[in-house]
């Protein structure tokens, strides 16, 4: 799940994170992979692209097939485990991602600004460093349940915003 927040222990600062949807643009829309991490352009914590390498991707291929419940996701998810009627979507989207990463030229970047000056956290969940003060920037989570209007923007391959609409989810 991705933080909504991220409050500072050291200095008590707290910064926003929107909540958006992000594809990359095809016949089959692929869902941005984002990861938390602190832009030296925006000066806080941010959501960046995040780029999984062609072997940590067949690794997480490899760990659902066998259905390892030990094995650390953090491209898909261990979810599948326990529903292997979507295992085969599942292995598919990884296929497709596998397809692209293979493509894509460009490093990561932070989706508020595009600066590719980045210091990405551990774990999409974890805390990390602030550069700020040098405490701690924990992520901080809002559950909720509903209908919602959410921002949708489609990129390019190489993580170009193309556009952004509106969509109800």
């Amino acid at each position: 799940m991705t933080p909504n927040a991220y409050r500072c222990v050291g200095c008590s600062l707290e910064y926003g994170i929107p909540m958006k949807l992000r594809v990359y643009e095809g016949a089959t829309e692929l869902r941005m992979l984002t990861w938390p991490a602190w832009c030296q352009q925006c000066e806080a914590p941010v959501l960046a692209e995040y780029l999984p390498s062609p072997a940590a991707i067949l690794a997480e291929a490899r760990a659902l097939r066998r259905g390892d419940e030990i094995y650390a996701y953090q491209i898909s998810s261990d979810f599948y485990l326990d529903k292997p009627e979507y295992l085969p979507t599942e292995l598919a989207r990884l296929d497709q991602l596998m397809q692209w990463r293979r493509t894509r030229k460009a490093p990561s970047q932070c989706l508020d600004c595009g600066c590719t000056d980045l210091m990405f956290a551990s774990h999409p969940e974890a805390s990390f460093w602030h550069p700020g003060c040098g405490g701690l920037l924990q992520p901080r989570y809002t559950v909720c349940a509903g209908i919602f209007r959410l921002p949708l923007e489609t990129y390019s391959s190489e993580g170009i915003k193309l556009s952004s609409r509106i969509v109800t989810c």
